[in-house]
């Protein structure tokens, strides 16, 4: 995921963020289907999914971060159903990964937002 959630102003941005961690997890489901991009460099490194994985959950999560705390414009329900239905894709392709991503994510957000909120003192 290239988009920065920071730049999120309105609803189109929104809608057009979510469709493309859509297609991320899209891409990451289809090549783990065919067995793609399975290997391991190194026996202690992530495959090439697991790391895709952990990018789009972190994403994920800053995202949810951003939106509860009213840096993103609510969601338009079309939205709402899409982020549900993001949240029930990563879990689907590989729960362990994506939850500890997801919780590392929600730490780092709300980390960058807390020191920011310092440095504007």
């Amino acid at each position: 995921m290239y988009a920065d959630v920071y730049k999120l102003k309105t609803p189109l941005d929104t809608l057009s963020w979510l469709c493309l961690l859509e297609s991320e997890l899209l891409s990451i489901r289809a090549f783990q289907r065919f067995d793609l991009h399975m290997d391991r460099d190194e026996p202690n490194e992530l495959t090439y999914l697991e790391d895709a994985i952990v990018n789009a959950g972190t994403a994920y999560s800053w995202f949810v971060c951003f939106l509860r705390e009213g840096d993103i414009p609510p969601l338009p329900a079309t939205a709402r159903e899409l982020l549900c239905t993001l949240d029930r894709l990563g879990k689907e392709i590989n729960s362990p990964f994506r939850e500890q991503a997801v919780t590392r994510g929600q730490d780092e957000a709300c980390g960058d937002k807390a020191i920011a909120a310092l440095e504007m003192m």
